[in-house]
């Protein structure tokens, strides 16, 4: 039986964190659509909570997300693109407004709007909307910055760009140097976003390998505890109430409207694809694959 998003994503509040886990490790914490929706409800609930004023993301085992859940796409029914002059199904146009446009656009929003200070604590690579997201985070840290990568498989997987990552990426990461990894689908290390994207931190990984063995999941777990200790440190002898008017000062109302508009373009853009199963079928490719190599490698 599937696992429902709450059981898949923990959270509890240590004032001023509103701290939000992903606890699904067998998947590498693929998320579905309902997964990412539910991370939302969280951040209301951050949002709406006065002794919170900050919002952490952290995650389990060697992913902190490997992007979306192959099995929560649906199945394949890809059809023939319209012949010049006619149009697209109207029914097919509705079930993908619903099912990929407008949950989309409102998770990333969700993202771009929260007003408390997000802080993604990555514990390895990130991938799809989950690295998009990472990328719409304030501040990033992470365990072990030569095993994390954030990688955007869009072009593999017929897509266009999530997560309002056509704004982020660029003043992150360098206009032509996000245009090829985007093209390509190729990795970006985090050595080569040390200071860009991901911060410094006194966490250690070789400490962490001392102290919790070399289990990966008391590893990442200790990794958890030691980074939320050092950000309380870090705020002992701050006024928290300045952090969040810090926030919209150095994200001002101009900045969230035109991340807002390019997440908006880039999933109009994208919605065509997901009308004429393009992403299905991309998907179920590399579900088919997976199994075939997890059974190459059980027969063996």
């Amino acid at each position: 039986m599937a696992r429902t998003s709450s059981q898949k994503i923990a959270y509890f509040k240590q004032a001023p964190f509103f701290v939000i886990t992903l606890n699904s490790p067998e998947t590498l914490n693929a998320l579905s659509y309902d997964d990412y929706i539910y991370i939302t409800t969280l951040l209301e609930l951050s949002e709406n909570d006065p002794e919170c004023f900050f919002t952490v993301l952290q995650s389990s085992g060697r992913f902190f997300s490997s992007g979306a859940d192959f099995n929560s796409i649906p199945p394949n029914e890809a059809s023939a693109a319209p012949a010049p002059g006619a149009g697209r199904d109207p029914d097919k146009v509705q079930m993908w407004l619903e099912n990929f446009l407008c949950k989309n656009q409102y998770i990333t929003q969700s993202f771009i709007r929260h007003s408390k200070i997000l802080i993604a604590c990555l514990n390895g690579p990130a991938i799809g909307l989950s690295a998009a997201i990472v990328l719409i985070c304030d501040l990033v840290y992470a365990m072990d910055i030569d095993k994390t990568y954030l990688q955007f498989p869009f072009s593999k997987l017929g897509l266009s760009n999530e997560g309002a990552v056509s704004w982020t990426l660029p003043r992150k990461f360098g206009r032509n140097r996000s245009f090829e990894r985007l093209l390509f689908a190729k990795r970006i290390d985090g050595r080569e976003i040390e200071g860009t994207v991901i911060n410094s931190s006194k966490v250690s990984s070789t400490d962490l390998m001392k102290g919790a063995g070399k289990n990966t999941g008391d590893v990442v777990q200790e990794y958890n505890r030691l980074i939320l200790e050092e950000l309380t440190a870090k705020c002992a002898n701050v006024y928290l109430p300045t952090v969040l008017k810090m926030k919209q000062l150095l994200r001002d109302e101009s900045a969230t409207s035109q991340m807002e508009l390019l997440n908006s373009k880039e999933v109009n853009g994208a919605l065509p694809f997901w009308i004429d199963g393009i992403p299905q079928g991309r998907f179920q490719a590399l579900k088919a694959a997976k199994a075939a190599k997890k059974a190459s490698t059980t027969k063996f």
